[in-house]
Formats: C-alpha cells, sequence, structure tokens
C-alpha cells in the first residue's frame, strides 16, 4: 500500500508542471485517496473530490469513474486563495457511499500543494440518505425493500418499485394529486427523475453527510449501541451483549429503523435535538432500542455536530447587546473560530462532562472604547461557558446553569 501510495504522488510531482507567478490563480491541490482496509473497490466505482465553503456550501467537485483503479487514488482540484476552505471525499459504488473523508481543513494560499493522503472511511450502513444534484435542484432518497421516499425541495414523495417497467423505478402512487408522473430511476452512479412529468437534468451524487461508527447510550438504566465496522452491538443493562451485522435500514429521511427479529431487536434512530439524563450536553440523533418487553430511550451521535456548519451570529455575550457588532463563531471538530467585535479569534473546544472553551488566540487591533467594551464581554462570555444549549434555533452558551451567550444562524 505504501509504495502504491508512493508511486501515485511520484506521478502527481512530475504532473505538476510551474507555472509563472503572475499567472498563477488560487490554489492548486494534489492528492490521492486511500483507505487502509484490504478490500478491492469495484471496477465500477465512482470517485468525488469536493471543496465546499467551512460551513458546508460545495463550490467546486470533480467526479471521476475509477476504471477499476485500487487506492491510492490520485486527483488534482483548484482551490481559491483568499480564505480557508474544506475537502471532502468519497468513493460510490451504484450511487451509494461506500467509502468517505471527514473534512479536511486547507488554509488559503497560492500555487501548488502536495496534500497528505485523504484517508477515507467506511461509510455504515446507517447513513440516512442519499444525496443527488439534479442540475440545480437538489434530491434526497432512501430506499429499501421495494420502497423509497424522496424529498425535493421540502416536499417529500412517498414511492414504490415499478416492477412492470423493464428500466426499473420508483414511482408515486398515481392517485396522488401533487404527484402524478413522479418517480426515481437509479442508473448507476447517476439517477434520472421526474417531478410531475418534468424529467430533471441527469442527476449526480453529491457528498452528503455521513455516519460512520455511531454510537447511542441511555442511563437509567444505563445502556449502549454501537455500529462500527459492519456490526451493530447492543449491551442491553442486565445480561449479555448482542451482536450482529447491520442490516438494511428502514425507509426513512430523517429516520432509520434496523430490524433484528432473530435476535428480538430493534432499532430507530431519528435526527433531532436529544437530551439524555447521564449529560449535560444535547445531541444530534435521538435513540430508541425495543428488546423483547423493553424499550430504551437516549441519545446518538456527538454535540459537536450539533454546533458545525453555518456560523453562529451573536446576539448577546455577559448581559451586553453586541448583535450589531458583526460577531459571529464557527465551530468545526473540536474547534471554535470567527470574529469578534474588533479582532478575529480561535480556540480548542473542549468536550466531557461538559464544553469548555480553551486559551483564546486574537489578533490585536484596537477598536473605538464602546466596541472593545463589547469585545471583552464576549471574550469574558466563552471563558466563563461550562456547557450549551439549543432552543427555538438559538444557541445558547451557560455557566453554572445561566445563560451567558445567545446566537442564531
Amino acid at each position: 500500500m505504501l509504495r502504491r501510495f508512493v508511486a501515485a504522488m511520484l506521478m502527481l510531482s512530475f504532473a505538476l508542471v510551474p507555472v509563472a507567478a503572475g499567472a498563477q490563480e488560487g490554489l492548486r491541490l494534489s492528492g490521492a485517496l486511500l483507505y487502509t482496509a484490504k478490500v478491492a473497490l469495484a471496477k465500477d466505482a465512482l470517485m468525488v473530490v469536493q471543496l465546499q465553503t467551512l460551513d458546508g456550501r460545495p463550490f467546486t467537485t470533480i467526479r471521476r469513474p475509477t476504471q477499476g483503479a485500487q487506492v491510492p487514488l490520485p486527483f488534482s482540484i483548484q482551490g481559491p486563495a483568499n480564505a480557508p476552505f474544506g475537502l471532502r471525499a468519497a468513493l460510490f459504488v451504484d450511487g451509494r457511499a461506500l467509502w468517505a473523508s471527514p473534512l479536511v481543513v486547507i488554509q488559503p494560499g497560492h500555487g501548488q500543494k502536495i496534500l497528505p493522503p485523504v484517508i477515507l472511511n467506511r461509510v455504515e450502513a446507517a447513513s440516512f440518505a442519499r444525496h443527488f444534484s439534479c442540475g440545480k435542484t437538489g434530491v434526497e432518497i432512501a430506499i429499501a425493500e421495494g420502497a423509497a421516499r424522496m424529498r425535493v425541495a421540502g416536499h417529500s414523495y412517498d414511492l414504490t418499485a415499478d416492477t412492470a417497467d423493464p428500466d426499473p423505478r420508483y414511482v408515486a402512487a398515481k392517485a396522488a394529486q401533487d404527484a402524478r408522473d413522479t418517480w426515481f430511476q437509479p442508473r448507476g452512479n447517476a439517477a434520472r427523475v421526474s417531478l410531475g412529468g418534468k424529467v430533471l437534468p441527469v442527476c449526480k451524487p453529491e457528498i452528503a453527510p455521513m455516519l460512520f461508527a455511531l454510537h447511542a447510550r441511555g442511563g437509567d438504566p444505563d445502556w449502549r449501541l454501537d455500529l462500527a465496522a459492519g456490526r451493530l452491538r447492543f449491551v442491553p443493562p442486565r445480561g449479555d451483549p448482542i451482536s450482529a451485522a447491520i442490516p438494511a435500514p428502514g425507509v426513512g429521511l430523517d429516520v432509520l429503523r434496523f430490524d433484528l427479529p432473530g435476535k428480538g431487536l430493534a432499532v430507530v434512530l431519528t435526527k433531532g435535538l436529544c437530551h439524555e439524563g447521564t449529560s449535560p450536553l444535547p445531541f444530534p440523533i435521538r435513540a430508541k432500542v425495543t428488546w423483547g418487553t423493553h424499550s430504551y430511550q437516549g441519545c446518538a451521535g456527538t454535540p459537536a455536530q450539533l454546533l458545525e456548519g453555518a456560523p453562529w451570529k451573536v446576539l448577546t455575550a455577559a448581559g451586553t447587546d453586541i448583535s450589531r457588532s458583526g460577531t459571529e463563531m464557527r465551530f468545526l471538530a473540536n474547534q471554535i473560530s470567527g470574529k469578534a467585535p474588533c479582532n478575529r479569534f480561535s480556540a480548542r473546544l473542549l468536550f466531557g462532562a461538559g464544553m469548555r472553551v480553551g486559551p483564546l488566540a486574537a489578533t490585536r487591533n484596537t477598536c473605538a472604547a464602546l466596541t472593545m467594551n463589547k469585545e471583552q464581554a464576549f471574550f469574558n462570555a466563552l471563558g466563563a461557558t461550562d456547557r450549551f444549549d439549543i432552543k427555538d434555533g438559538k444557541l445558547r452558551l451557560l455557566a453554572r446553569g445561566q445563560t451567558v451567550m445567545e446566537a442564531s444562524r
């Protein structure tokens, strides 16, 4: 594997042609996709590499059939020069992402840059829905056992497999007035979609939010659920752990259901804010496990996932209104950065029994006294934070149970 990666990098380095400094625009990135599992990649796999803003909006995507090639898979893509951005990559087979990378943050620059290997993780069966772009229209689809559910522009359609069609597709019930001649037709690593008789441009797979290893837990009584490496493992409050291969999930865009009748076990995962008694922090997924006659409620995912994405615009800090100061916070994994009333700042986030903001690093600009007072209130609130919550779409940072900052998107 190492020899193949070195060979791929050598090919890239020879392919990089020097460009005159005055002609360089942005940052040319070269690298290779790699996973360490000893699993052959299907001959008809599709490689997708995407650049996106740090709040998740894609702006450059390359798609390339692998044509039987195996990892490491080299790529080259043009990025911007004036702002940090993110890179994500995935390998698709039959329109489903089997391997995907976490977000790789790229700092701004000019010229050419060879990246370290972009490591891909196995995508578990617990991915909520597949995402496609059909021209300018985004489509989400979840398919299982001859049925599908599709969402377009906030409208959902229940579809069933049309077995009479020589080219299989999933169609909406003809009785539904708003869904006549509405269907989804998978075609390898692409798809076709019709909405009310209007056929959209060819649909191409997008890198959707992925679920890799997923852990859920609950208290009173304590239990734990793990989905990792293709296996589902449930540790009940009493008795031996139950383990099985992850079954195909039931249809749902925001809900996943796994049934293991031979084990007397059913698992339902639902996207949505979740509070669980053993942790002071909220989680992004609600979990329900039914085992025989017993039912257990809990949460899954990580609290950090609730904070990531679009920046949060700060409304108040330490009792001070700073809503017109342009202050905003951006969360990415275990880091926070953004703009205070006067300076830019960054810090690490420490998650455990709660959430702490590590030592702040900030630029050293000087602004008007009123602005600097607002900035001090903002930094004081960050420094005092010991947990967070989200209510009615607003982020609240708390210290000892009291709200010290409010922000919204």
